[in-house]
């Protein structure tokens, strides 16, 4: 009586634990593998399952249906062959359904591969994890040492551009000339604990130390002679190596390389004028082939101009208006409700039936 539920309960976790597992593994990549073990282990598992269930909807509905396979082709077949197991016997064609029970399972993890690698790579290319807080990964150092953070909501930088490189100053709990020591560095690399998920190693560049002491020199204003700090001096090494738990204040400067504006607007205000006029063009022209009326004919044409010039000006204002003149966006979505509402109308003017595509879900 043990045997049916070893058998089915391997293929419960092959077909569905085991490629949950591997999508998550390749969407927790990079800066971010520590949050792939991070979590209740109830919570890790029921995730997994539910992602399995999702890889096996698109595998079925993909390559199960090009090569007519199905969920029942595999479970029924070894369900079958438990008995005959039992009886320490195999039916001949025992070998092919295990075979291509195989391939299947390869290709459920190289679903499940590609799923989570491409999930991983929209949410990071689109910065979806730095505006939005729900796709927010948990290593938030990462935000912080490589400048993401500036993209966010919740920081107006001074500059605009793409951040080059991180300097980090920090405080250490050294003694140094009876102070607290002072280093300051372009960051490398950093680590993260991989037991407590948090900051473990800082890696810096070009590092330097500040010194309290004093020595005489010239006041740059008067010219008489005085005495000032030593302040930031060169430390000898390629890298430092500085451990977290010595840290008592972080301070960050981006160096940004600044986004020549001007020149990105007078692009999209040419492209934005090209589609402008490129749709004015098509909605004045393409109604005359329908089979309508002229009054609905000019109606159409009138309230389809209004509506795609309406929709022009929503992506200027995204794209080109100044911050400090864009509308809000309960402006942009009441905006975008009213342009929805007049291609409704359109269609309706037209006489025009759109037919959505469907899926056989």
């Amino acid at each position: 009586m043990e045997l049916p539920i070893s058998i089915n309960g391997v293929i419960f976790v092959a077909l569905l634990i085991v490629p949950g597992v591997i999508l998550k593994k390749f969407y927790f990549q990079g800066k971010f593998t520590t949050q792939f073990g991070a979590g209740i282990f109830a919570d890790r598992l029921i995730s997994s399952i539910f992602l399995g269930f999702m890889i096996q909807l698109v595998s079925l509905f993909t390559i199960g249906k090009y090569f007519e396979i199905s969920l029942e082709s595999f479970v029924k077949p070894f369900t079958i062959y438990t008995g005959d197991i039992a009886k320490q016997s195999l039916p001949n064609d025992a070998y092919d359904h295990i075979k291509y029970l195989f391939l299947y399972l390869i290709s459920n993890i190289v679903v499940g591969a590609g799923i989570g690698t491409i999930a991983h790579k929209i949410v990071r290319l689109l910065r979806l994890d730095v505006i939005f807080h729900i796709f927010r990964f948990d290593n938030q150092w990462n935000y912080y040492f490589r400048g993401d953070i500036l993209y966010s909501w919740d920081f107006k930088p001074r500059k605009k551009g793409k951040v080059l490189s991180t300097v980090v100053d920090l405080i250490l709990d050294v003694d140094h000339d009876g102070k607290k020591k002072m280093v300051s560095g372009i960051l490398t690399e950093y680590s993260i604990s991989s037991k407590t998920g948090e900051l473990d190693l800082i890696y810096l560049t070009e590092a330097k130390r500040f010194s309290h002491k004093y020595i005489d020199g010239k006041d740059e204003e008067t010219g008489l002679e005085t005495k000032r700090k030593v302040g930031m001096t060169d430390i000898d090494g390629d890298c430092m190596i500085i451990p977290y738990n010595k840290v008592i204040d972080i301070n960050l400067h981006y160096i940004i390389k600044e986004i020549d504006r001007t020149k990105r607007k007078e692009i999209l205000t040419t492209v934005f004028g090209i589609l402008t006029l490129a749709g004015v063009t098509f909605l004045m022209v393409f109604p005359w082939w329908l089979d309508v009326s002229f009054l609905r004919l000019i109606a159409g044409i009138i309230t389809s101009m209004f509506g795609w010039i309406l929709g022009v000006t929503l992506l200027i204002d995204l794209f080109v208006s100044d911050d400090d003149k864009k509308m809000t966006w309960g402006a942009r979505l009441s905006l975008l409700t009213l342009i929805v509402v007049i291609a409704v109308g359109v269609l309706k003017i037209y006489k025009i039936s759109v037919n959505l595509p469907y899926w056989p879900f």
